[in-house]
């Protein structure tokens, strides 16, 4: 690392970088608008910890003079810095300044590898995000109308329920799962979980496209667990060779479409791990 009272050796070694960078310092580049009147064009600039103020020409002259990095918001020279992406048409966001041309494009409109050092410009993939992110997010609010009349229907069914504590829990979308199955198949094993109630595995022959044994319950009591984004387990199913009985965290993921399981694995010994797509969870 160099010191201020190096800069002299420093310019030397680094004009070819220098005349790189001709038009970083007037273009702000890596600057936010929040933070554009700290920039004034040919005035001295003052770091904003007020550690040190030096010409303007210094900032972004890929030379960290500032302890806090601010005179470099638009080169890697400061790894406390970071760099403001402006992704037009798309969201703004920050990213770390040692990802500045390093090769990776970071930013959606590809403003942080402006010094083109893998030999082709980022392409601007801002406008593709954007669209992507809006059909998300209409896919998601037809999920939240769903769960609005899982809703209504849960608490319809809960004004009629006499056993006690409804099995879908505090929420009455998950109602819409009460007393339904679904099954899906990896190459060794058929899954079935019945909401609420078990999981179970069972082996599976390919060639045969049929189950075959052993059977394993994977949980046969359903519980849920506090917390914003929903989720629960079965717990007590069949015990382990040397080990627990087995179980199954569930996680529930909001879809719009069709409920289903996108993820069953044993993620720790004897311990499972589920993931269920169902519009009661948006």
């Amino acid at each position: 690392f160099f010191f201020l009272q190096d800069r002299a050796m420093w310019s030397m070694w680094m004009v070819p970088v220098a005349a790189l960078c001709t038009t970083v310092a007037a273009e702000l580049r890596g600057v936010s608008p929040e933070k554009e009147a700290l920039y004034n064009l040919g005035q001295p600039f003052t770091c904003f910890d007020g550690s040190s103020t030096i010409p303007f020409a210094h900032v972004n002259d890929d030379y960290c003079d500032c302890a806090d990095g601010s005179d470099e918001p638009g080169t890697s020279a400061c790894a406390q810095s970071t760099f403001y992406c402006a992704n037009v048409g798309h969201e703004a966001s920050n990213i770390r300044a040692s990802a500045v041309n390093d090769g990776v494009c970071d930013c959606c409109d590809g403003g942080d590898e402006w010094a083109v050092v893998s030999g082709s410009r980022c392409p601007n993939r801002c406008q593709a995000l954007a669209a992507e992110h809006e059909k998300e997010e209409q896919q998601r609010e037809a999920g939240r109308v769903l769960k609005r009349q899982y809703a209504e229907a849960g608490r319809a069914a809960r004004a009629s329920f006499t056993e006690g504590d409804p099995p879908w829990g505090p929420n009455d979308a998950f109602h819409h799962l009460h007393d339904k199955c679904f099954t899906t198949i990896s190459t060794e094993y058929k899954y079935e979980v019945c909401w609420f109630k078990s999981v179970k595995q069972m082996g599976w022959d390919p060639a045969r496209s049929a189950t075959k044994s052993p059977t394993h319950v994977l949980g046969s009591q359903w519980t849920w667990e506090p917390g914003k984004t929903p989720s629960g387990q079965f717990i007590g199913g069949a015990q382990c060779f040397n080990g627990p009985a087995r179980s199954t965290r569930v996680t529930f993921v909001c879809g719009h479409g069709e409920d289903t399981i996108t993820r069953i694995q044993e993620d720790e010994k004897c311990v499972y791990g589920l993931t269920f797509v169902t519009a009661a969870a948006c």
